[in-house]
């Protein structure tokens, strides 16, 4: 089950962020538009992550996590098929607003992390760090370039359509609980998932506002960077292969940082892995703004991955240490409404404040104040075992 919802999880998010930084100048030549214009994409699929990211955790309680993912694994097929044939900017946005948002929040954002919650009591955290590793943020852009290259964005979407398709099959064998054999002592993580708080309980929750917002700020630098990276760093003067290879640096690294945050959160509580990212992501985004090397560049951007992939892990614990794996889908699905102004905001302000001053210095300051704000809120959660 936890090599099911890791894939899963790797589609749906190698898919959208390995690949949107990178496609960014393509499809400028391609529509004839501008980066305030081109980078309109994520937000959409952030604002549909908000907006049905509480409906899929009420409805992980109505129907099969399976069938559900399954749903989700054909949206993004057909949102990337629908991308391949778009020649105007909005039907390429259209295409991630009502296929692509959509099938990202059913395939990788709340059920592979909720499916890993109800199979794992002890280790939780580190469960939910395998099972995040972005294995495919990393392997995506080197794809995706070699793609381009060969038959130009028809044939890089159309490729990511294959992918999410061929999903589908491995989908059929996710079992939903622990069989009740093996059963000793799950606790909560059997339990239906109509028990646990409310929404509206959660709502009224400071600890859980203080929380997710730490976990927003995280979020939204990594949206930020991964839609910008690319274009920031050309415009710095690192050649387009190179910068390119920021991302997959990013993504690699990642894959030790959700282990790494995974163990932590086990550790001193995900309250207080939080809190750790946020500082951490504060000094290195400080040292990213004085624009180095290229060699001290990448290992940058490989430390932010590393605080970016253990994100989840973090947050995921945080929540079952607090509200417990019942109220799980429905405490991860909340928070995605919560953030959306965050997330959804985060890439479209960075572009235009570029496009204003023709740099990324205000929009990075800006970031590290979020951080700070989510460091001292998360640092204020007193660990519940």
């Amino acid at each position: 089950m936890a090599g099911i919802a890791a894939l899963a999880q790797n589609v749906g998010v190698g898919l959208m962020f390995g690949s949107f930084g990178v496609l960014l100048k393509p499809l400028e030549e391609t529509l004839h538009v501008g980066r305030d214009v081109s980078v309109l994409g994520m937000p959409l699929v952030m604002i549909g992550m908000s907006l049905l990211g509480p409906v899929v955790g009420a409805l992980s309680g109505r129907f099969t996590i399976r069938s559900l993912m399954i749903l989700g694994a054909l949206l993004t097929a057909a949102g990337y098929l629908a991308l391949s044939f778009a020649t105007t900017i909005a039907f390429n946005l259209a295409a991630y607003a009502l296929l692509i948002g959509p099938g990202f929040v059913f395939l990788s954002v709340v059920l592979p992390s909720a499916l890993t919650a109800r199979w794992f009591v002890s280790g939780r955290g580190r469960a939910l760090g395998i099972v995040n590793m972005p294995i495919f943020v990393m392997l995506t852009p080197l794809a995706v370039t070699a793609l381009l290259g060969i038959g130009g964005l028809t044939l890089a979407y159309r490729a990511m359509a294959v992918v999410a398709l061929a999903l589908v099959p491995i989908l059929w064998f996710i079992v939903e609980h622990l069989p009740a054999a093996s059963d000793v002592d799950a606790g909560d993580t059997t339990a239906s998932p109509d028990q646990g708080l409310s929404t509206a309980a959660l709502a009224t929750n400071a600890t859980y506002w203080k929380m997710t917002i730490a976990a927003a700020a995280i979020a939204t630098g990594g949206t930020i960077l991964s839609t910008h990276i690319v274009a920031m760093t050309i415009g710095w003067g690192v050649a387009p292969a190179q910068a390119a290879l920021l991302v997959t640096i990013m993504a690699g690294a990642g894959m030790a940082g959700s282990l790494a945050f995974g163990w932590l959160a086990d550790k001193v509580g995900g309250a207080r892995a939080l809190m750790i990212n946020c500082v951490g992501q504060i000094l290195l985004w400080g040292l990213l703004l004085l624009q180095p090397g290229y060699a001290i560049l990448a290992v940058l951007i490989a430390l932010i991955g590393v605080g970016g992939a253990g994100l989840v892990a973090a947050f995921g614990t945080a929540l079952a240490e607090h509200f417990g794996p019942a109220s799980f889908g429905r405490a991860y699905g909340f928070s995605n409404l919560v953030n959306l102004p965050f997330i959804a905001g985060g890439a479209p302000l960075a572009g235009l404040i570029f496009v204003r001053t023709g740099s990324y210095a205000a929009a990075m300051i800006g970031q590290m104040g979020f951080f700070l704000l989510g460091a001292v809120l998360a640092a204020s959660v007193r660990r519940r075992a």
